[in-house]
């Protein structure tokens, strides 16, 4: 195996996962984790990354079992890759460790001998080797919203325990975070729309049960022993084992001192003794990077202790811990399980871009620094505004206040020839007076008057401040930490609408550092991240409001029952089917040519045959479909299809087997036909977009992240029933510009073209399909293009990229629904799939929709 971080090897195997419905001992789990996605397959609430982070947490839990985080590497490396991993060298001492005693040997000597640990710069993997409980890192950028999951991850964690009725799970969760800035992000927990998160049979059990409790100066918490489902929210220096610091003041005694000390140090004994009471504990650790223990500096808060003690007192489930800067100086923390980059973030519309937008000087320290940099700011930035009118802002960051007092009557200077108020400014320092202080925690609202922020050790971890879009070291900063990383990079959260990229300026030192930094704790260079492109978002409006609706026949299976008969009162008994041991079967693809009879033909040359696993559908979805079809009681079904098979899936044929029987025992009781039906779909719904009184225009928002497969509006007969249309590849484009010539050669005979693979909501139309994935969930789905011709004939066509086993799967199981419809309406609809379209290359399927436009 090749060597790489222990982050990608869950990344696959998560992945494996998905593709496997979350198959485990849980099926309750496997419910919410669906629930995150619409039946199109977008997110209701969460986000992407975070999504993806849940997903690599419960694999952690239900799959792997909540291992200890040194087992998992062990499992997936070997001892050598190991210890190339852990940057442990190979030299002649760690040989005679390993020789005489193996890995177990040199991993006791890491754990255990601090001069060791010290001389190689093991203290990650040392802090790692300690630990006596399960404890996993989910590193996210900036801005991904970590609060959020965390919080998603508890409610997830107490309605299984609360439904699923398993041991396994979280009763109590302690939310906990350094200070007071991420405290009061972590407060918004409470406010968390958990109905977007939880399916509502679980919702409602979660809501009735959860309990929160936020650490005020009260010398214990509110907690009731014996009672579960307490969520405690508190910073560290109201829970930690020890003292608080008492800031001295000349006016106190000695005496008055010490009993500030024992007092505070009595009120996090209290709180930390009930929080020990509590069972089946979950502890959320938010800024990871500060809990480290004393062999990892004195700059970081320790608090690894008060988890020890907790872990000792009480039965801990699992430590999760946040992170947007995963490391301590050069060395990464070994419990990062998930990584979200901030290229990542930047590229998903999370971040602001920096696109081509760091700037670097040679100079920091004198007046034309800060002169560069205000000018710069005020003619890119000035009149840039949020959609709440908040104005652009900047953060000027520097090592001492020395500095800061220094550079003030600069900037002063500086915005009075540029012809600002000076008014604008504002300082945040540990020698700032109160109305400062309480301006610069103002400094991100839309009422304040501030623009220009100057800052000392503020304001940097933590900090949300969606409206700063630059900032500037306006000294040298010489630090090991990630103070540069950290203060350059606050103004890159995201606001909605924002197309400007963020401006980062500092010295040519700190943009080494700063790339440095990057790298080390994300894997990505500045140079990386200044090429990133991130999604826009813009407008679409309709062009033809008035499109007539489809028309067109399906067929339903009908089961009628005889007069005076109730079904519900037939006693059912099923017996054991033969299985169909099938567990995939042969799909047959090509460029077909139909006969006159419509049967298609398949020449040898173009045949291709591929493996397809079978849909299956579980015994909830088994017993719903034949009690719907036979008019019988749901649960009664259900206890007897679960005596056929206990947990597993049934395929459409043991279905099929399963009905028979079922008929057997209604006898003669019921009549079964086949009726046609006549559906009729509107193409676009126009009450499902935004609508302007002014304008009397109809629009809604989308992103995308290519101009270049935007398509504007032109006033072309057949071209644009909304504009722009927003293409997903080339391919759709180039066939969509081929479409248009060839029906402006034969206008006479068409009614219309659409693109329709963008809008696809049921809200907005009606021209989409169920069809069951390749991970054995139901996905919505909507083909890219309809044509219609004036005799009411339509031709649909899927665009799909050159071959690819999982697109070639995934697009037959999208094709097997419209394949049916085409089947009962032969007279009225046409489809094909287009792969990998190229106008130089008239393939077979090409030449029938030629002909079919002529």
């Amino acid at each position: 195996m090749k060597n790489i971080g222990l982050d990608k090897i869950i990344e696959e195997k998560v992945a494996e996962w998905r593709k496997n419905n979350y198959k485990s001992e849980i099926p309750e789990l496997t419910e919410i984790l669906r629930f995150q996605k619409d039946d199109e397959g977008a997110f209701r609430f969460l986000r992407k990354a975070q999504f993806e982070a849940i997903e690599t947490y419960f694999y952690l839990r239900v799959v792997e079992k909540t291992p200890h985080i040194r087992d998992l590497y062990q499992k997936y490396f070997a001892p050598k890759e190991l210890r190339k991993l852990f940057g442990i060298p190979a030299n002649e001492e760690i040989f005679e460790i390993n020789e005489n005693g193996g890995q177990n040997a040199l991993f006791e000597k890491i754990k255990t001998d601090a001069e060791f640990v010290k001389k190689y710069s093991l203290e990650t993997v040392s802090e790692m080797l300690r630990l006596n409980y399960p404890s996993y890192i989910l590193a996210l950028a900036m801005g991904a919203g970590k609060t959020t999951l965390i919080g998603s991850i508890m409610a997830m964690e107490f309605a299984l325990a609360m439904v699923a009725k398993n041991e396994l799970f979280m009763k109590n969760a302690l939310f906990f975070a350094p200070g007071t800035t991420i405290f009061k992000s972590l407060r918004e927990i409470q406010s968390i729309p958990f109905q977007k998160i939880l399916p509502p049979r679980f919702c409602g059990k979660f809501l009735q049960n959860i309990k929160f409790v936020v650490a005020d100066e009260s010398k214990d918490l509110p907690i009731i022993a014996g009672n579960n489902f307490y969520a405690i929210i508190t910073n560290t220096e109201k829970i930690r084992i020890q003292k608080k610091s008492v800031r001295k003041n000349p006016r106190q005694t000695q005496i008055e001192l010490k009993k500030i000390e024992e007092r505070n140090e009595a009120e996090a004994n209290l709180r930390l003794l009930a929080i020990g009471k509590l069972r089946n504990l979950g502890i959320f650790s938010d800024e990871a990077h500060h809990l480290a223990g004393n062999e990892l500096g004195k700059d970081l808060k320790r608090v690894r202790e008060t988890v020890n003690y907790l872990a000792d007192e009480t039965n801990v489930a699992v430590v999760v811990n946040t992170t947007g800067t995963p490391y301590f100086g050069k060395q990464m923390l070994k419990e990062v399980v998930f990584w979200y980059s901030i290229s990542e973030g930047i590229a998903d519309g999370i971040l602001k871009s920096v696109e081509n937008s760091i700037r670097g000087y040679s100079k920091v320290n004198d007046e034309t620094f800060l002169r560069e940099v205000l000018t710069d700011f005020f003619k890119n930035y000035g009149a840039v505004k949020m959609k709440n009118g908040t104005p652009a802002k900047i953060a000027l960051y520097f090592p001492k206040v020395e500095d800061l007092n220094q550079a003030r009557k600069i900037v002063e200077l500086i915005l009075k020839e540029i012809g600002e108020d000076l008014s604008i400014i504002v300082e945040d320092h540990s020698k700032v007076d109160k109305k400062d202080e309480v301006a610069a925690a103002r400094f991100h609202l839309p009422e304040s008057p501030h623009r220009v922020i100057l800052l000392v050790a503020k304001k940097t971890e933590g900090w949300d401040c969606p409206p700063l879009f630059a900032c500037a070291l306006a000294r040298e900063i010489s630090t090991s930490n990630n103070l540069v990383l950290q203060s350059s990079t606050r103004c890159l959260r995201q606001v909605d609408g924002n197309e400007k990229p963020a401006r980062i300026y500092l010295s040519e030192k700190n943009l080494r550092t700063l790339d440095d930094q990057l790298q080390k704790t994300f894997g990505e260079t500045l140079d990386d991240l200044s090429q990133v492109k991130a999604t826009k978002e813009t407008k679409i409006y309709l062009r033809k409001t008035e499109i007539d609706p489809i028309e067109f026949e399906i067929e339903r299976m009908v089961v009628k029952k005889k007069a005076n008969f109730e079904s519900k009162n037939i006693e059912i008994k099923l017996k054991k089917i033969k299985r169909d041991d099938a567990a995939e079967f042969d799909i047959i693809f090509a460029d077909a040519v139909r006969d006159g009879a419509g049967r298609g033909k398949i020449s040898d040359k173009n045949r291709q045959t591929k493996k397809v696993e079978q849909t299956r559908f579980d015994t909830r979805e088994t017993s719903a479909e034949l009690a719907r079809r036979y008019d019988l009681d749901f649960f009664v079904l259900l206890r007897e299809v679960k005596k056929i098979h206990e947990g597993l899936d049934f395929t459409k044929i043991e279905i099929e087997k399963i009905g028979v029987q079922i008929e057997k025992c209604l006898g003669d009781r019921f009549e079964i036909k086949i009726k046609k039906e006549t559906i009729t779909w509107a193409l676009l719904k126009k009450e499902g977009f935004d609508f302007d009184e002014k304008t009397k225009q109809y629009s809604t928002k989308i992103r995308y992240s290519n101009d270049d497969l935007l398509r504007e509006f032109q006033n072309e007969k057949f071209a644009f029933h909304y504009s722009p249309y927003n293409f997903d590849s080339g391919d759709e484009k180039r066939f969509f510009d081929w479409l248009l010539e060839k029906v402006g050669e034969s206008a006479e005979n068409i009614d219309d073209i659409f693109f329709t693979g963008a809008i696809t909501t049921p809200e907005k139309t009606d021209f989409w399909f169920w069809y069951r994935g390749v991970d054995e969930a139901w996905h919505r789905y909507t083909p890219d293009f309809l044509i219609r011709r004036k005799d009411g004939k339509i031709f649909i066509v899927e665009i799909k990229p050159e071959k690819n086993e999982q697109t070639d799967l995934t697009t037959q199981k999208k094709a097997e629904k419209l394949r049916q419809i085409v089947k009962i309406n032969p007279d009225k609809f046409k489809f094909e799939i287009v792969e990998g379209f190229e106008r130089l290359v008239e393939t077979p399927v090409i030449k029938k929709i030629r002909e079919f436009i002529k």
